[in-house]
Protein backbone atom coordinates (compact mmCIF):
# COMPACT_ATOMS: atom_id res chain seq x y z
CA UNK A 1 0.00 0.00 0.00
CA UNK A 2 2.79 2.10 0.71
CA UNK A 3 4.70 1.48 -2.22
CA UNK A 4 1.63 2.54 -4.38
CA UNK A 5 0.89 5.76 -2.55
CA UNK A 6 4.44 6.88 -3.13
CA UNK A 7 4.39 6.12 -6.95
CA UNK A 8 0.99 7.69 -7.30
CA UNK A 9 2.66 11.04 -5.29
CA UNK A 10 5.67 10.64 -7.21
CA UNK A 11 3.84 10.29 -10.86
CA UNK A 12 1.56 13.79 -9.56
CA UNK A 13 5.00 15.62 -8.63
CA UNK A 14 6.21 14.83 -12.20
CA UNK A 15 3.05 15.90 -13.82
CA UNK A 16 2.86 19.33 -12.00
CA UNK A 17 6.83 19.90 -12.55
CA UNK A 18 6.24 19.70 -16.16
CA UNK A 19 2.50 21.16 -16.18
CA UNK A 20 1.52 22.80 -13.10
CA UNK A 21 3.87 24.66 -11.36
CA UNK A 22 3.68 27.87 -13.61
CA UNK A 23 -0.09 28.08 -12.58
CA UNK A 24 0.74 27.72 -8.78
CA UNK A 25 3.03 30.33 -8.25
CA UNK A 26 0.20 32.51 -9.98
CA UNK A 27 -3.39 31.08 -8.40
CA UNK A 28 -3.91 30.02 -4.94
CA UNK A 29 -6.19 27.46 -6.20
CA UNK A 30 -4.41 25.41 -7.84
CA UNK A 31 -1.37 25.60 -4.62
CA UNK A 32 -4.42 24.54 -2.95
CA UNK A 33 -5.35 21.65 -4.80
CA UNK A 34 -1.75 20.42 -4.74
CA UNK A 35 -1.30 20.80 -1.72
CA UNK A 36 -4.81 18.70 -0.95
CA UNK A 37 -3.65 16.03 -3.46
CA UNK A 38 -0.09 15.59 -1.60
CA UNK A 39 -1.91 15.37 2.05
CA UNK A 40 -4.70 12.52 0.64
CA UNK A 41 -1.86 10.62 -0.53
CA UNK A 42 -1.19 9.74 3.32
CA UNK A 43 -4.91 9.74 4.63
CA UNK A 44 -4.89 7.19 7.68
CA UNK A 45 -8.15 8.07 9.31
CA UNK A 46 -10.72 6.59 6.52
CA UNK A 47 -13.53 8.13 8.73
CA UNK A 48 -13.29 11.72 8.67
CA UNK A 49 -16.53 14.04 7.33
CA UNK A 50 -15.24 16.41 4.36
CA UNK A 51 -15.72 19.85 3.82
CA UNK A 52 -15.60 21.20 0.39
CA UNK A 53 -15.63 24.28 -0.74
CA UNK A 54 -14.03 28.33 -1.38
CA UNK A 55 -11.92 30.20 0.83
CA UNK A 56 -15.13 30.51 3.21
CA UNK A 57 -14.68 26.48 3.53
CA UNK A 58 -10.46 26.56 3.96
CA UNK A 59 -10.78 29.29 6.93
CA UNK A 60 -13.40 26.96 8.80
CA UNK A 61 -11.32 25.41 11.54
CA UNK A 62 -13.41 22.39 12.42
CA UNK A 63 -12.09 22.44 15.97
CA UNK A 64 -13.79 26.28 16.68
CA UNK A 65 -17.22 25.70 14.68
CA UNK A 66 -17.51 22.19 14.28
CA UNK A 67 -16.82 20.25 16.99
CA UNK A 68 -18.80 16.87 16.45
CA UNK A 69 -16.24 14.15 14.76
CA UNK A 70 -13.25 14.34 12.57
CA UNK A 71 -13.21 16.86 9.72
CA UNK A 72 -11.14 17.01 6.39
CA UNK A 73 -10.67 20.41 5.29
CA UNK A 74 -10.55 20.87 1.57
CA UNK A 75 -11.34 24.55 0.65
CA UNK A 76 -9.70 25.89 -1.67
CA UNK A 77 -8.97 29.60 -1.59
CA UNK A 78 -10.64 31.67 -4.80
CA UNK A 79 -11.94 28.35 -5.89
CA UNK A 80 -15.32 27.90 -8.87
CA UNK A 81 -17.05 24.99 -9.29
CA UNK A 82 -14.83 24.01 -11.54
CA UNK A 83 -12.00 23.71 -9.42
CA UNK A 84 -13.86 21.97 -6.57
CA UNK A 85 -15.19 19.37 -8.90
CA UNK A 86 -11.07 19.22 -10.50
CA UNK A 87 -10.14 18.55 -6.45
CA UNK A 88 -13.03 15.73 -6.12
CA UNK A 89 -12.59 13.93 -9.07
CA UNK A 90 -9.17 12.78 -7.43
CA UNK A 91 -9.18 9.61 -6.54
CA UNK A 92 -6.89 9.51 -3.25
CA UNK A 93 -9.10 10.44 -0.93
CA UNK A 94 -9.83 7.54 0.55
CA UNK A 95 -12.66 7.92 3.20
CA UNK A 96 -16.01 7.24 4.43
CA UNK A 97 -17.41 10.99 5.43
CA UNK A 98 -20.85 10.57 7.57
CA UNK A 99 -21.42 14.35 6.13
CA UNK A 100 -19.95 16.60 3.71
CA UNK A 101 -20.37 20.17 3.70
CA UNK A 102 -19.95 21.86 0.07
CA UNK A 103 -19.69 25.75 -0.19
CA UNK A 104 -19.80 26.80 -3.69
CA UNK A 105 -21.20 29.61 -6.03
CA UNK A 106 -20.85 32.62 -4.60
CA UNK A 107 -17.15 33.23 -6.48
CA UNK A 108 -19.00 31.87 -9.87
CA UNK A 109 -21.14 34.69 -9.60
CA UNK A 110 -18.09 37.16 -9.31
CA UNK A 111 -16.88 36.32 -11.80
CA UNK A 112 -20.13 36.79 -14.02
CA UNK A 113 -20.07 33.11 -15.01
CA UNK A 114 -24.04 32.78 -15.96
CA UNK A 115 -26.52 31.33 -13.77
CA UNK A 116 -27.37 28.64 -15.77
CA UNK A 117 -23.86 27.12 -16.22
CA UNK A 118 -23.30 27.74 -12.24
CA UNK A 119 -26.32 25.24 -11.75
CA UNK A 120 -25.21 22.93 -14.55
CA UNK A 121 -21.73 22.55 -12.80
CA UNK A 122 -23.37 22.39 -9.20
CA UNK A 123 -25.79 19.51 -10.72
CA UNK A 124 -22.41 17.77 -11.79
CA UNK A 125 -20.74 17.94 -8.91
CA UNK A 126 -23.63 17.24 -6.16
CA UNK A 127 -24.11 13.81 -8.18
CA UNK A 128 -20.42 13.53 -8.83
CA UNK A 129 -20.18 13.73 -5.07
CA UNK A 130 -23.29 11.13 -4.75
CA UNK A 131 -21.81 8.69 -6.79
CA UNK A 132 -18.25 8.46 -4.80
CA UNK A 133 -19.55 8.71 -1.81
CA UNK A 134 -22.93 7.26 -1.50
CA UNK A 135 -23.78 6.38 1.57
CA UNK A 136 -23.35 9.69 2.77
CA UNK A 137 -25.36 12.82 3.87
CA UNK A 138 -24.43 16.10 1.27
CA UNK A 139 -24.72 19.90 2.79
CA UNK A 140 -25.36 22.28 0.70
CA UNK A 141 -24.98 26.21 2.46
CA UNK A 142 -26.33 28.97 0.99
CA UNK A 143 -24.41 31.80 -0.22
CA UNK A 144 -23.66 34.58 2.28
CA UNK A 145 -24.50 38.11 1.49
CA UNK A 146 -20.89 39.49 1.90
CA UNK A 147 -21.25 43.57 1.82
CA UNK A 148 -18.54 43.71 -0.75
CA UNK A 149 -20.50 42.11 -3.42
CA UNK A 150 -23.74 43.76 -2.73
CA UNK A 151 -24.24 44.40 -6.57
CA UNK A 152 -24.34 40.38 -6.68
CA UNK A 153 -26.69 39.89 -3.82
CA UNK A 154 -29.98 39.74 -5.75
CA UNK A 155 -27.92 37.22 -7.86
CA UNK A 156 -27.21 35.33 -4.53
CA UNK A 157 -30.72 35.18 -3.67
CA UNK A 158 -32.02 33.33 -7.12
CA UNK A 159 -28.80 30.84 -7.10
CA UNK A 160 -29.80 29.85 -3.20
CA UNK A 161 -33.29 29.30 -4.88
CA UNK A 162 -31.87 26.68 -7.28
CA UNK A 163 -29.59 24.75 -4.72
CA UNK A 164 -32.56 24.31 -2.34
CA UNK A 165 -34.56 22.98 -5.42
CA UNK A 166 -31.11 21.18 -6.24
CA UNK A 167 -31.37 19.52 -2.94
CA UNK A 168 -35.00 18.80 -2.46
CA UNK A 169 -34.19 16.21 -5.73
CA UNK A 170 -32.07 13.75 -3.94
CA UNK A 171 -32.39 11.86 -1.04
CA UNK A 172 -29.05 12.61 1.39
CA UNK A 173 -28.78 16.10 0.08
CA UNK A 174 -29.84 18.90 2.08
CA UNK A 175 -29.78 22.96 1.88
CA UNK A 176 -29.05 24.99 5.04
CA UNK A 177 -29.50 28.45 4.89
CA UNK A 178 -27.98 30.73 7.76
CA UNK A 179 -28.92 30.45 11.56
CA UNK A 180 -30.74 34.01 11.40
CA UNK A 181 -29.80 37.36 8.76
CA UNK A 182 -26.18 38.45 8.79
CA UNK A 183 -25.00 41.25 10.56
CA UNK A 184 -21.77 43.43 9.42
CA UNK A 185 -20.16 42.12 12.07
CA UNK A 186 -20.35 38.89 10.65
CA UNK A 187 -18.04 40.09 8.13
CA UNK A 188 -14.63 40.61 7.98
CA UNK A 189 -13.46 44.24 7.13
CA UNK A 190 -12.72 42.69 3.27
CA UNK A 191 -16.37 42.30 3.54
CA UNK A 192 -16.21 39.13 2.01
CA UNK A 193 -14.73 36.66 4.50
CA UNK A 194 -16.37 35.44 7.81
CA UNK A 195 -15.79 36.77 11.23
CA UNK A 196 -16.34 34.07 14.04
CA UNK A 197 -19.73 34.85 14.76
CA UNK A 198 -20.48 35.18 11.09
CA UNK A 199 -19.36 31.52 10.75
CA UNK A 200 -21.43 30.54 13.59
CA UNK A 201 -24.16 32.15 12.04
CA UNK A 202 -23.23 30.17 8.36
CA UNK A 203 -23.44 27.26 9.73
CA UNK A 204 -25.31 27.41 12.49
CA UNK A 205 -28.78 25.26 10.87
CA UNK A 206 -25.76 23.04 9.21
CA UNK A 207 -24.31 22.10 12.81
CA UNK A 208 -27.52 21.95 14.57
CA UNK A 209 -28.31 18.77 11.88
CA UNK A 210 -24.53 17.24 11.53
CA UNK A 211 -24.11 17.32 15.27
CA UNK A 212 -27.46 15.13 15.86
Amino acid sequence: MKLVRYSLLFFFLLFFIFWGTRYITVKEYYGDIWSHIQEDVFIDDINQNLMLGSSSIKKLYSEKFLPCGAWLNRGIGGATIEHISTYASMPFDKIYPKHILLYSAENDIALGIPIVQIEQELTNLVQALREKYSSSKIHLIAIKPAPKRKEFHFLFSQMNKKIDTLANKHTNVFFHKPARPFKASDFQADGIHLSDTGYLNFIGNFQTHACN
